[in-house]
């Protein structure tokens, strides 16, 4: 059966396998926009979790573009396979756009997330992570766009090789010169983690 169904994709035209393609993707988006409405939207608007509410507004750009997009690269790396040129530049700008919106998905993410998460640690321990928030925010966003540039580039067939190896150099030349502080902060956080006293004792 598998073997028909592939012969028969096989001797469909272009604008017939471009068609089913994106029949597919349209059905596929339907489907699981259906069960993320049911489930994941019902669920956190019922509970009114903050939390729930968390991920719902996480997977909303995800569930909205991603998954098509996904469809349209599957469709026109199946489609357009005589045409490697043109398969090379759809699929490498989807791509593209698929990790630049995860990258805007996890920025948010942590704008949301990572001061209530400092807050709360501070009210456990009382240590001044809230005070560090823009900091660590805005090293974590760095590094995320960072990574988006790298693979961008690749998907131009740009070398980066150089680049990944000036910036393995410079990380280690940054680590060396910060290596006492380095060392000072992973000492406070295993004594913050494993809390071997308490306030006024000792």
């Amino acid at each position: 059966m598998f073997n028909d169904f592939k012969t028969w994709s096989e001797e469909l035209t272009l604008f017939e396998s471009l068609g089913l393609g994106l029949f597919v993707t349209l059905s596929a988006y339907l489907l699981i926009y259906v069960v993320w409405r049911l489930i994941f939207v019902r669920t956190a608007k019922k509970t009114q979790d903050r939390n729930d509410l968390e991920i719902v507004a996480f997977l909303k750009p995800i569930i909205h573009y991603v998954v098509i997009l996904v469809g349209l690269y599957l469709t026109f790396q199946y489609s357009l396979k005589q045409y490697a040129t043109l398969q090379k530049a759809f699929t490498s700008v989807i791509l593209i756009l698929v990790i630049i919106i995860l990258a805007i998905t996890t920025n948010r993410a942590i704008d949301r997330n990572l001061p209530r998460v400092f807050a709360t640690l501070d009210e456990k321990k009382d240590i001044g992570l809230s005070r560090s928030t823009n900091l660590i925010s805005s090293i974590t966003k760095v590094l995320v766009w960072l990574t988006v540039i790298l693979v961008t580039l690749t998907q131009f067939d740009i070398e980066i090789t150089a680049a990944v190896a000036s910036l393995t150099v410079f990380s280690l030349v940054i680590g060396m010169a910060l290596q006492e502080s380095a060392s000072n902060m992973i000492i406070s956080g295993q004594l913050i983690l494993d809390s071997p006293y308490d306030i006024g004792e000792k």
